[in-house]
């Protein structure tokens, strides 16, 4: 498995900025978690039947989704409870991703400010493909994994103006069911903090 080519990883990305700053909100932790559950689906490791979810906590070889499926099963939580209270967050994918050289971290000289490198190719604005995804007229996304990550990311406010919600549900196969779960849990949290959107437009930044 190329864990750059995970909804996780795609959202992750999705949040480092131009410059290789990382972009920190509360929606993206939850956001996150989600990327997480819909990668089980898409590799198979969860399922939902008729009476109940059920968890294949066998290691996929990446320990945030490793960690996901073993939170899952252990602590009986529902998905919808695991997304809003987990403590596995967004910062945890990051460091995973340096820890495993797929992406690289450096600190600025003088203010001790972190950037990240995503390994994809920028283009002349500064900006990779994940990052092109929750740009205004941004094309329909081209993959599954891509729809998954825009629609992720426009549920938690990151996407710049308005997005197609239904149509990105429609270019997510298999894992449309969880995605459409997770994607109106998400879009309600953040009904209920009604200043997100301007704290995503402000670009709350970490490090």
């Amino acid at each position: 498995m190329d864990v750059l080519d995970t909804v996780t990883a795609g959202l992750a990305g999705a949040c480092v900025d131009e410059r290789g700053r990382l972009v920190d909100h509360f929606l993206l932790d939850y956001a996150s978690r989600a990327a997480r559950i819909v990668d089980l689906v898409r590799l198979g490791r969860l399922h939902n039947d008729s009476d109940a979810i059920h968890v294949d906590a066998d290691p996929v070889g990446w320990a945030p989704l490793d960690d996901a499926a073993r939170a899952l099963t252990e602590r009986s939580l529902t998905l919808d409870a695991w997304i809003v209270t987990g403590s596995s967050g967004q910062l945890v994918v990051v460091e995973d991703l340096v820890r495993t050289g797929a992406w690289s971290r450096s600190v600025t000289p003088l203010r001790r400010r972190r950037r990240y490198e995503t390994g994809r190719p920028r283009d002349s604005w500064g900006r990779t493909t994940e990052r092109r995804l929750i740009r205004p007229l941004a094309t329909a996304p081209a993959s599954e994994r891509n729809a998954a990550v825009s629609l992720l990311a426009g549920a938690a406010g990151l996407s710049d103006g308005d997005y197609d919600a239904d149509a990105l549900l429609g270019r997510t196969g298999g894992a449309q069911w969880v995605c459409e779960l997770v994607w109106q849990l998400i879009s309600q949290e953040r009904a209920k903090n009604l200043d997100a959107f301007g704290a995503m437009r402000a670009g709350r930044i970490t490090g």
